[in-house]
């Protein structure tokens, strides 16, 4: 069982690493104005996440009447498209822990890509080496955040109040409550 666990916390650490490579590629190799359109977009899904988690799921006793729908919905293309569907979540907390998982996986893929895109635009190498650092610290915060939470998730449980309210610093700025 410890080695089971052991093995998903670091391919979990692999998937969150591989995210903030691939933010910091997409920030070096595409055009500026494609990464910041993407980058807007991850924003934008971030945001979404965390008002669902704020405004639907936190002290929810039960899964609002759209969650449920939306379930029925896929479990219908999946059973369409695999033959298959696996059996929907009915806790409330459950699904604000995968949507914080996500929200952390985004903000690593973001973080990533803020890393590479200061790197590259800062014309001092010393400053391009201290921010983009900087930038990769954060990542790197994230995807720990990341991997607790999915180790959380794969046991069974659910995360806490204090992890469930860990929003990033740009939700904390979009979102001011």
């Amino acid at each position: 069982m410890e080695v089971r666990w052991q093995r998903e916390r670091m391919l979990s650490l692999m998937g969150g690493s591989a995210l903030v490579l691939g933010g910091s590629a997409i920030a070096l190799w595409l055009p500026a104005g494609v990464s910041v359109g993407l980058a807007l977009g991850l924003l934008l899904r971030v945001c979404w996440l965390e008002e669902n988690i704020r405004s639907d799921l936190m002290g929810a006793t039960h899964l609002p009447e759209a969650y449920r729908r939306t379930q029925a919905l896929q479990t219908r293309w999946q059973q369409t498209l695999f033959g298959a569907a696996s059996e929907p979540e009915t806790c409330p907390r459950r699904i604000a822990s995968g949507m914080r998982a996500q929200a952390h996986a985004h903000y690593a893929l973001l973080s990533g890509g803020c890393a590479g895109f200061l790197a590259s635009a800062t014309a001092s190498p010393t400053a391009a080496v201290v921010l983009g650092g900087a930038a990769l610290l954060v990542a790197f915060a994230r995807v720990d955040r990341l991997v607790d939470a999915e180790a959380r998730l794969a046991a069974g449980g659910a995360l806490t109040d204090e992890m469930l309210e860990d929003r990033g610093p740009i939700s904390r700025f979009v979102l001011n409550e």
